[in-house]
């Protein structure tokens, strides 16, 4: 029915949410995710939809026709988020991640979990500079590069439990004293 937009599936988490949960109380952290949940609300058209994942972390399907127009629209969700009032006097400023794939019209993409979890390999994965991005799109660079540490990551207990890991020591030398 939607064949002149696209879609994309969005991973909004909120960053240090455990620590508002601890800190300020169950009763704030609430009041919290229903804010957040009213500043969707405000930006969802028709056939859009959103949903609570877990915590801090919240799911977006929005229509698009632009990029610019997309990241325009996260934008309002993420200024509105940032204007939460019930941290105010804590001195505290909500900020959030972003992950967002951009979902293609292929069979692979009719698995909502999938694009979901794509969402949020994007939402986790650090930049370039190793600081995790407020707004960060999934790639299939972004894919092969988490797959490549997930396969490490996978191996390496069976490698430390069968000896494989070597160690190498690099003496460190004083220039000045030569020791």
């Amino acid at each position: 029915r939607n064949k002149a937009t696209q879609f994309a599936i969005v991973s909004l988490e909120l960053k240090f949410f455990t620590y508002v949960t601890e800190n300020f109380g169950e009763e704030v952290a609430t009041d919290l995710l229903k804010f957040i949940k009213a500043c969707c609300a405000r930006e969802m058209s028709e056939e859009e939809t959103y949903g609570h994942g877990t915590d801090g972390e919240f799911f977006l399907l929005l229509h698009f026709r632009e990029k610019r127009i997309l990241m325009n629209r996260l934008n309002n969700i993420y200024a509105m988020v940032r204007k939460y009032p019930g941290l105010k006097k804590e001195a505290f400023t909500i900020s959030a991640m972003f992950g967002i794939y951009m979902a293609e019209r292929t069979a692979e993409d009719g698995n909502a979990q999938k694009m979901m979890d794509k969402a949020v390999i994007a939402r986790n994965t650090p930049t370039m500079s190793g600081k995790l991005s407020d707004f960060s799109f999934y790639t299939d660079t972004l894919r092969e590069s988490y797959m490549q540490q997930a396969d490490i990551e996978t191996k390496a207990e069976s490698a430390l439990a069968n000896n494989e890991f070597k160690i190498f020591f690099q003496p460190k030398l004083n220039i000045k004293t030569g020791r």
